[in-house]
């Protein structure tokens, strides 16, 4: 029997999902497709799907979305099936195994050159990199290098948030506990980036709050 909610109809997906950017309009718009009927399940595979394509590199999350939203129309038999953009994945892939090559080329001439300030930004050019293309774990560790090569409170607050970001949608809810306390110790952390600092203390409530500890 398909799954409906009460009053979904009225549900404005679109007003809802401009609320988000990036990674978590498609988080929020996967989580809604699992909580609601079929064909509003459609209408959120296909907008996350579409928003993965504009806005990153991250091909094979694209795919399965792209798969989901035939399967689920091939099962209400409709008959024009949205087209799953192979040439699509097959150049982003192309293209970020070039990017990628050149990043770490980079990244290996300033470790020789010994640059301290130009390695931190490359591992973080890798992390970020890496990030778009949905490679969680791989960004993680780029981010985590820079911890040698942070020569300021600045940097260690912009360590400590890239970090944050990536383990929350880990659910790595310890290493968020770690970082944010990395950052409250860091010397005059609030008066060098108080919005920073902020954005890192809601990363701990948030950490808290999917482990239920609300005290």
């Amino acid at each position: 029997m398909e799954k409906t909610v009460h009053g979904e109809d009225m549900f404005d997906l679109e007003a809802y999902s401009q609320r988000y950017h990036g990674h978590a309009r498609v988080s929020r718009l996967m989580f809604v497709g699992d909580h609601v009927g079929l064909d509003l399940k459609l209408e959120c595979l296909q907008m996350a799907r579409d928003e993965v394509k504009s806005n990153s590199k991250n091909t094979v999350l694209y795919a399965e979305l792209a798969n989901s939203v035939v399967c689920i129309q091939k099962s209400k038999n409709i008959q024009n099936l949205d087209p799953i953009d192979t040439t699509w994945i097959e150049n982003t892939d192309r293209q970020a195994k070039i990017q990628l090559e050149k990043l770490e080329g980079e990244l290996g001439s300033y470790k020789t050159n010994q640059i301290k300030e130009s390695i931190r930004m490359g591992h973080n050019d890798v992390g970020d990199f890496l990030y778009d293309r949905g490679n969680l774990h791989q960004a993680l560790l780029s981010y985590l290098k820079t911890r040698d090569y942070c020569a300021s409170t600045k940097h260690i607050l912009q360590m400590c948030a890239k970090i944050a970001r990536v383990a929350i949608e880990m659910q790595s809810y310890g290493v968020v506990d770690v970082h944010v306390q990395r950052a409250e110790q860091a010397p005059q952390a609030n008066q060098t980036n108080p919005q920073l600092l902020a954005k890192l203390n809601c990363c701990a409530a948030l950490a808290n709050m999917c482990r239920r500890k609300y005290r």
